[in-house]
């Protein structure tokens, strides 16, 4: 995966297993689990000095599934501010959001 292209960037994720002592340790993420071919809108926070990002709005709140219409959905089915937000002020819309962040 490394080294990274100018306009790619690494999301920090706590996952993976090691081996301490003889003994197996595994770390599941409590984040979102991508799946290939679903678009979403991911809101990071990104380090410019070494292009990684963390998920911002909570992990994974920060997380929004983005349908053939351009409607966002949130990846967590439960009401939170963030979510609210979004909704009353860009009406769960991609293209809403794109035309506010123009101004």
């Amino acid at each position: 995966m490394l080294p990274i292209a100018e306009d790619e960037f690494l999301i920090e994720e706590a996952n993976g297993q090691m081996v301490i002592d003889g003994v197996t340790v595994t770390q599941h993420s409590n984040g979102a689990k991508f799946v290939e071919g679903q678009t979403y809108l991911l809101f990071l926070w990104i380090d410019p000095s070494t292009r990684t990002a963390a998920l911002s709005a909570s992990d994974p709140l920060g997380v929004f599934l983005v349908d053939s219409n351009e409607n966002l959905s949130p990846y967590i089915d439960e009401p939170y501010p963030f979510r609210t937000t979004l909704a009353k002020r860009f009406n769960n819309s991609v293209n809403e959001l794109r035309q506010y962040l123009k101004k």
